[in-house]
């Protein structure tokens, strides 16, 4: 894809990547962070301290952020560009989640939006609707191990929270550990053991909840947790992928911190945008027929 660069002012600001001479990073994901030193940033500082970029936080006249509702800290950016509005997004959810998140609607002439999901398959349920789901299946089976993959940074941390609600202190690989620390040291409210300590193996023997990088799902540790514990081990994944996918788990719950198809087309009419770039997806051809004869060039 390439880099998106705008001349605000004088200065080439670059969205979601390092080309300018100031980088707005939408949220603290790998695929959004290709660096970790930035001469000049715009972005949360909830974004700042998860990445562990390093540079001057800057603000601009002409720019103004909103919440993402993506993960804690995401946010879109609204530019100001010789009396137009150019609005990104970045990845975004319009429904809220539980850390009481969601993308704001930005009022804007042009806009560059999430389409992770803008395929008309996809209408997710309300969120906690699914964590509710989880909740029951997990509580259902609670006298096994069960093994959640899940990305460290965001979707970990959202299920962290569905447990502890629940009542449920889970057990997290090192790397997803890891970054949920760097969400409790921003005051967010989260209870966890990190995995490979003898309060992690005490929980697991009477059965428990675990989360791991997705690659982690392997048969190898699931027969290995097996024999150790003498317990039943089974597989789930939280992604919104599970509405189209079948994936080689034993329970997949279609959680997504993305927007469906119809938020996607809700988000668009609001904006007021007349013309829309559909971002992160090779399907914006269904968007781009819903609005053919509204007026709105989608490409």
């Amino acid at each position: 894809m390439t880099p998106l660069l705008f001349n605000v002012n004088g200065s080439l600001l670059s969205l979601d990547n390092t080309k300018g001479d100031i980088s707005f990073i939408s949220h603290a994901h790998s695929d959004h962070v290709k660096k970790k030193v930035i001469n000049k940033v715009i972005a949360s500082k909830e974004t700042l301290h998860i990445s562990g970029i390093v540079g001057k936080k800057v603000s601009l006249k002409e720019v103004k952020l909103f919440d993402a509702g993506h993960v804690v800290g995401a946010r879109q950016i609204s530019i100001s560009l010789d009396g137009q509005r150019v609005g990104y997004t970045g990845d975004m959810r319009l429904k809220r989640g539980i850390f009481d998140e969601r993308a704001e609607i930005m009022d804007v002439d042009e806009l560059y939006i999430d389409g992770t999901y803008a395929d008309p398959a996809f209408r997710f349920k309300d969120p906690f609707e699914v964590y509710d789901d989880i909740l029951k299946w997990v509580n259902s089976n609670n006298d096994k191990i069960i093994i959640f993959g899940a990305y460290p940074i965001g979707k970990t941390q959202e299920l962290v929270k569905v447990f502890n609600e629940g009542g449920i202190t889970p057990v997290l690989h090192a790397k997803n550990y890891e970054y949920t620390k760097k969400y409790i040291e921003l005051g967010i409210s989260l209870d966890a053991i990190k995995g490979g300590t003898e309060e992690a193996s005490d929980a697991m023997r009477d059965g428990a909840v675990l989360i791991v990088p997705n690659n982690a799902l392997t048969y190898k540790i699931k027969r290995g947790l097996s024999i150790v514990y003498g317990k039943e081990v089974l597989f789930a994944k939280a992604t919104g992928w599970a509405l189209k996918y079948r994936f080689n788990v034993d329970k997949a719950f279609p959680l997504s911190d993305h927007s469906d198809f119809y938020d996607i087309v809700d988000y668009i009419e609001l904006s007021n945008a007349k013309k829309v770039h559909i971002m992160f997806t090779r399907n914006k051809a269904h968007v781009a027929k819903y609005f053919k004869e509204k007026g709105i060039t989608v490409d």
